[in-house]
């Protein structure tokens, strides 16, 4: 696994929580979503890939593995909806199914020019592992709220 082909966990990610999430939240990547220079539409979500993680592979193959940190801040002019959002984007990344315990909303699919791609099939990778990193807590911006919770994905190459 190299680090070009890491961006499409990021690309998967959005998608997930573009999928996950009400219509009415959008999620932008790396800045807030919607056309420069217009008004926003809240909530909303931004992700970002944050500096951390790194590989974690065995010393045969220390880059077989790698854990990636993504920050996912929910944005809104309401605190409540702020926090409401943020939680949804929790529910969407952590949340696990009471029978088999497997993750709830897979991160495995994303669309590069209009067609779409899976992690497994097209990058030989997989999200085999997620967690909470840290919650940023409510942080108030002016009139706007925002709550920057940290997450991080542990990514292997995918073995059939």
């Amino acid at each position: 696994m190299t680090v070009s082909t890491l961006h499409h966990v990021t690309d998967a990610l959005i998608a997930m929580l573009d999928a996950a999430l009400p219509a009415s939240v959008a999620v932008g990547d790396g800045e807030a979503p919607g056309k420069a220079g217009q008004a926003h539409t809240y909530p909303y979500v931004v992700v970002y890939s944050i500096a951390g993680g790194g590989p974690s592979g065995d010393a045969a193959h220390p880059a077989a593995m790698a854990e990636t940190v993504y920050q996912v801040s929910s944005v809104s002019d309401e605190r409540w909806e702020a926090e409401w959002a943020a939680g949804l984007v929790r529910q969407a990344v952590l949340g696990r199914t009471a029978g088999t315990g497997a993750f709830v909303r897979p991160i495995d699919g994303y669309t590069v020019n209009g067609g779409a791609k899976t992690l497994t099939g097209d990058d030989g990778l997989v999200v085999w592992h997620r967690g909470f990193d840290s919650g940023g807590g409510l942080i108030q911006e002016g009139r706007l709220s925002n709550v920057a919770d940290r997450y991080v994905l542990s990514v292997a190459p995918h073995t059939a």
